[in-house]
């Protein structure tokens, strides 16, 4: 290959990559997991020219990806999916990073006395036994802030859904 083809070549690649400043790289990767979706989103979306063109999974990498949105909830590892662009460890380390890093510290001892009489309100609804309860249970994870938040609201909106009959 001449010199020439080389620099088009390379200026070629240079055009699809694009450098996120994410501050995520994963072990064994060279790009942050910004710069790798986002890139990959590009490369998709020129290749096809149309986004009618792609297919459902690669509307999602492009969509999703040109947003620096990354799907954790979607293990399909076909060509076009965000997740064929990682290895198995890669993909669980950034699962970890997301999924761990959201851990609550301690609750201050008022604000927990005030979630168990929200509790103690809603009890009726079996989702928010005492047996059951974050706040009330030794468990082997931390909770998330997601599992506070879930636990809190679930059980007032799904009275409040009764109370205006909705489904």
């Amino acid at each position: 290959m001449n010199s020439l083809c080389k620099t088009v070549l390379a200026h070629k690649a240079r055009d699809e990559d694009v450098l996120e400043i994410d501050g995520i790289t994963l072990n064994g990767m060279e790009k942050s997991v910004g710069s790798t979706l986002k890139s990959k989103a590009i490369h998709l979306a020129k290749t096809a020219r149309a986004f009618s063109n792609l297919t459902g999974e690669a509307k999602n990498t492009v969509f999703l990806g040109l947003n620096s949105i990354v799907d954790l909830s979607n293990s399909y590892t076909g060509p076009d999916s965000q997740r064929s662009l990682f290895s198995e460890s890669s993909w669980q380390q950034l699962k970890n990073l997301v999924y761990e890093s959201r851990d609550m510290p301690p609750l201050p001892d008022d604000v927990t006395n005030e979630l168990k009489d929200i509790e103690k309100i809603y009890a009726h609804d079996s989702f928010v036994e005492q047996k059951n309860s974050i706040l009330q249970t030794d468990r082997g994870k931390k909770a998330t802030e997601q599992d506070f938040v879930n636990e809190a609201w679930t059980p007032i909106l799904a009275t409040n859904s009764t109370m205006m009959n909705l489904p």
